[in-house]
């Protein structure tokens, strides 16, 4: 069996920047806690757990003065950030520097009374933080057919989730440019998504199956998952104990990449299951796909 493992496998720079720090914090401190999961990845999540990371669902009425916070990569709600912030607390602040950015251009274009579109998963807690910067004018959608239904006004701004699909971004922006040709376009979208949404394709193309390797809770891997399987058939999984004997029955190519915050150590353990398990296996650098 060949394998094609991707180039862009492992934690992306934020994700890898959020452990750092986390660990660091945790090396230092006692009472750690995060708010939420600090990255989509339940494997990381626990290794940190082991380490004394605790996971808050919500924010307790009362603080120990020797409790220290780390706010989560996806970043929080302005109202949940300025409440952390009046609390007796130590503060660690984890956010992606690319949500940071995408926050910062919301809070102008709210303040310049801008109609803002959000390209994002409703439910999602970098879409949720975001909008919490926005004005009232702030719509999000998840489709060209959500935007039509929208009454562009004369003031109009476009920007993105960093993690979602830069092909419908694209799309979406041609389309508010032909109704709104001041519209202003950010993309926010980083660029380590936007690579392995490419790299996934190129993979796909060229595979029998395509393995995204990444936390079910994580919205980049499930965007890898719909981005490559329109281009050929794909499983998702944790991790290898997640691989099953049938789907690799007349597999001769076998695609592997994995979302932002999966560990490499996760993709390097599924390559040696897959050498231990299948004889002459042979791996395959992405590069000579052409």
């Amino acid at each position: 069996m060949k394998i094609i493992v991707a180039n862009n496998i492992g934690f992306c720079f934020g994700v890898s920047r959020a452990i750092k720090i986390a660990e660091s914090t945790l090396a230092s401190k006692n009472n750690v806690y995060s708010l939420g999961p600090i990255i989509h990845n339940p494997q990381a999540v626990d290794e940190l757990s082991r380490k004394g990371l605790k996971l808050l669902k919500q924010l307790p009425e009362k603080f120990d003065r020797n409790t220290t916070i780390i706010l989560r990569t996806h970043g929080l709600t302005a109202q949940l950030q300025q409440k952390l912030s009046r609390a007796p607390v130590n503060l660690v602040d984890t956010t992606c520097p690319f949500v940071c950015r995408a926050q910062e251009i919301v809070k102008k274009l709210s303040r310049e009374k801008y109609q803002i579109i959000l390209l994002g998963d409703k439910k999602h807690p970098e879409v949720e933080s975001l909008v919490s910067y926005g004005n009232r004018q702030t719509l999000v959608v998840n489709s060209l057919a959500e935007v039509k239904k929208i009454s562009p006004g004369k003031k109009l701004a476009f920007l993105s989730q960093t993690t979602q699909s830069r092909q419908l971004f694209e799309q979406i922006a041609r389309y508010l440019k032909k109704k709104n040709p001041g519209v202003k376009i950010f993309n926010t979208i980083c660029q380590s998504s936007a690579n392995r949404q490419e790299e996934a394709v190129k993979i796909a193309r060229n595979v029998d199956l395509l393995l995204v390797v990444g936390g079910k809770n994580s919205a980049n891997t499930r965007r890898l998952v719909r981005v490559a399987s329109r281009f050929g058939p794909v499983k998702q999984i944790e991790n290898y104990r997640e691989l099953k004997d049938k789907w690799l029955k007349n597999i001769q190519t076998l695609g592997i990449i994995s979302g932002a915050s999966t560990p490499k150590k996760i993709i390097h353990n599924l390559i040696q299951h897959l050498q231990n398990k299948i004889k002459n296996t042979k791996i395959i650098p992405v590069a000579k796909l052409g």
